[in-house]
């Protein structure tokens, strides 16, 4: 099918660039096998900007029919925003009856920015904060996230009237406290508490992650030229893609809109740079790492060749124009069915039928521990 932007219902936009958390999971981060350091994501050459209001304004001024906002960042926290409050406003200007999410881990943005969307809260506005564990165990992942502000922050938010979730990933550190993190959310006045489960579970991961905890968050950007994909391992890596049969059914929606104005598939996304994507996980090709970014320029250079520089910014096409290439309703999903190293490692990986872990809205899979919750809240 050919999309229209009256299609898109749900929209998630990336608002800030900018983020305090070192989640090594985080395409933020990169491992320097150097130096054995987490270093900033260089190959995002938008890294801890913040999207103007205006041009903001402008870009979804061209969505006819939204329902639902997520304010999130691939690589920042919306929260960071130093005027997040104007663009809630542009928002609501523009499509009254939204349903707006914002998530955060809590612990960032001024107290001004704090105070001026807490004079928001008759907004229809959730805000969806990511707590991973208690006071002693939060930041064994969120590295850099301060509890005391997690504390103030949520707290204000909520004392003003501001509706509130917790969302905790399910790491094994934070198991024995999950009942005592859903008291505790009661306590304080948060609408509902829920487990998550992570994109990244495996033991070596958690491994990882535990290792990581206790070094500081750096701002040191990543050596592309340290980053050397024609060693050995990679080039195996490369080999195995021009021969491995990649024909997959992704679980994503993508192929056409369906569902109700609060189960609606898909949630195209756009980055602070202002381009355009059918989910948060293709968003993240034009920063990806390693061997896989070999295949992502080589593909990203025949797509600049059929449709021209800037082929799906907002800020230099129009919805429209971007939706009529043959892109989204053509290239993406017919990638999935060739036998060659064209299909889209990220769709792959995340929504593929080999890989059934993070499909949303599957009932036999749920992303939410306490799913008909979350759902009843929207309703």
């Amino acid at each position: 099918m050919m999309w229209q932007p009256s299609d898109i219902k749900w929209f998630d936009c990336e608002i800030s660039s900018l983020c305090n958390a070192g989640c090594v999971d985080c395409n933020r981060w990169i491992w320097n096998p150097q130096n054995g350091n987490m270093e900033l994501n260089s190959f995002n050459q938008h890294m801890d900007e913040f999207v103007d209001v205006d041009r903001f304004e402008k870009r979804i001024q061209q969505f006819p029919d939204l329902k639902f906002i997520l304010l999130q960042g691939n690589v920042g926290d919306p929260m960071t925003h130093p005027n997040i409050a104007d663009i809630v406003k542009k928002i609501f200007k523009h499509f009254p009856n939204i349903y707006l999410e914002i998530n955060s881990n809590g612990s960032v943005g001024s107290q001004k920015s704090w105070k001026q969307m807490c004079e928001l809260t008759d907004y229809n506005i959730q805000m969806c904060f990511s707590i991973d564990g208690l006071e002693d165990t939060n930041h064994i992942y969120r590295r850099g996230c301060d509890w005391n502000k997690i504390m103030r922050n949520t707290q204000m938010w909520i004392d003003h009237g501001g509706r509130a979730d917790w969302k905790m990933l399910d790491f094994p550190y934070n198991a024995h406290q999950r009942e005592q993190a859903r008291e505790l959310a009661k306590q304080m006045g948060f609408e509902s508490f829920y487990i998550r489960e992570r994109y990244t579970r495996t033991e070596e991961m958690d491994n990882f992650i535990v290792e990581k905890s206790s070094e500081p968050v750096t701002r040191v950007m990543y050596d592309q030229n340290t980053q050397d994909i024609s060693n050995e391992k990679d080039q195996h890596n490369l080999d195995w893609l021009e021969v491995i049969d990649w024909t997959v059914k992704p679980g994503c929606r993508m192929l056409e809109p369906e569902g109700d104005e609060w189960n609606h598939w898909p949630n195209f996304h756009m980055n602070v740079e202002g381009t355009l994507w059918p989910c948060c996980f293709t968003s993240n090709l034009p920063y990806i790492q390693g061997y896989q970014r070999v295949q992502w320029e080589q593909m990203n250079s025949e797509y600049v060749d059929k449709y021209g520089p800037h082929w799906n910014n907002l800020d230099y096409h129009s919805l429209e124009e971007i939706l009529s290439t043959d892109w989204f309703d053509k290239d993406l999903p017919n990638s999935w069915t060739k036998r060659n190293s064209h299909t889209l490692l990220m769709c792959h990986y995340n929504c593929g039928d080999c890989n059934k872990s993070y499909v949303w809205n599957d009932p036999a899979n749920p992303i939410f521990t306490d799913v008909n919750e979350h759902k009843n809240k929207l309703n």
